[in-house]
């Protein structure tokens, strides 16, 4: 029997809102211990007189069962804050949530994690550096964590999945509700690339006053955030104090004076932001996510490698890469790159993203 339901159950009472829930769970110890308390052990609690008949009652028990019920029948596992596999670096926070909603798996390194978050109206660089960003992330073993919004979220999620990585989308509204609409089908691809979770219970609406408070479980699993294109009043800002208050670091992509797109960031630099523009200037604030790739590794990887294959390899160290940039760096022409990246791919040392990027494998 999970720990979950008990959370369900007892949230489920008339007249026990949050305070009252953390009063009877730090009275009694646990909402398991709620359910099987007596009257008069409800009763020792100053205010629970018009409470205790609804807990002793048995409709919220029977509607906690079936809730769980319907859990089961769509995939999604409840995680309470008392089970393993919730994760450490979210019950440190401020107000952590008390059970999360899990769809796909939830094998989260509190060492690994960097959110990306920003404009739903981005611009195509904002796209571009998102999906960037977390392709080589997502590449070095990293998860990428976001809120599936449109924009810089969607493209932090699809370049997680397009390097082969980890990603976890956490939703403003209930996890079986489709938001936006037209991610369907990338929230079914993060359920297999990683998970998508939720606070909210099945059938919740995306309201808008869920997605301040979702953002605080961004920043909370996270080691850093990045912001990619913020007005001076986005939502990506509120994720940004949120990971301060945290003691996470917080990084923004820079953008043109002139946008209103960029002013958020662009502020956010002024006042002390991390600059970012690669990857590389994210990792060096983290020594343990430095030389993930160990040297031996890399040696055994050039076996049985021509020179000009080797040569490509070696320039591909920093996750994905454009072919451009594989032909500046080598001195090859585009044409001699192409054939050669078709040998690796063949032999499955790399492998080709859209858009002309390339990933070792």
């Amino acid at each position: 029997m999970t720990k979950g339901k008990y959370y369900i159950w007892l949230k489920s009472i008339p007249g026990v809102g949050e305070k009252r829930f953390l009063a009877l769970k730090d009275y009694f110890g646990s909402p398991e211990k709620v359910w099987n308390a007596s009257k008069s052990d409800l009763l020792c609690i100053s205010g629970m007189e018009g409470s205790a008949a609804y807990i002793l009652s048995s409709q919220f028990r029977e509607k906690a069962e079936e809730y769980m019920n319907k859990l089961s029948e769509n995939g999604i596992r409840l995680i309470s804050i008392e089970d393993s596999e919730y994760p450490d670096i979210l019950k440190n926070i401020h107000n952590p949530p008390q059970v999360l909603h899990v769809k796909g798996s939830l094998n989260l390194c509190e060492h690994s994690a960097i959110a990306i978050v920003g404009a739903r109206r981005a611009t195509g660089y904002g796209t571009d550096m998102a999906r960037q960003l977390a392709r080589e992330l997502a590449f070095m073993g990293i998860t990428v964590i976001s809120g599936m919004a449109r924009g810089v979220d969607t493209y932090a999620h699809r370049g997680a999945i397009e390097a082969g990585g980890t990603t976890i989308a956490v939703m403003g509204c209930g996890i079986d509700i489709a938001y936006p609409p037209e991610n369907l089908q990338l929230i079914d691809k993060v359920c297999q690339n990683g998970a998508v979770i939720s606070e909210y219970g099945m059938g919740i609406k995306p309201f808008a006053l869920n997605f301040p408070a979702r953002n605080r479980i961004i920043s909370g699993l996270s080691k850093g955030v990045i912001v990619i294109e913020a007005g001076e009043k986005s939502g990506s800002l509120i994720t940004a104090d949120l990971a301060l208050e945290q003691g996470r670091e917080v990084f923004a992509v820079p953008g043109n004076a002139d946008s209103n797109s960029s002013k958020g960031t662009n502020t956010l630099i002024k006042q002390g932001a991390k600059l970012v523009t690669c990857v590389e200037d994210v990792l060096e604030e983290f020594e343990e996510l430095k030389n993930v790739r160990s040297k031996s590794n890399q040696k055994e990887e050039l076996k049985g490698l021509n020179d000009d294959e080797r040569k490509v390899i070696e320039n591909m160290y920093k996750g994905s890469v454009h072919i451009d940039v594989i032909s500046r760096a080598t001195g090859y022409t585009v044409q001699k790159i192409n054939t050669t990246l078709m040998m690796l791919e063949l032999k499955g040392v790399v492998k080709q993203l859209p858009g002309h990027f390339f990933v070792r494998t």
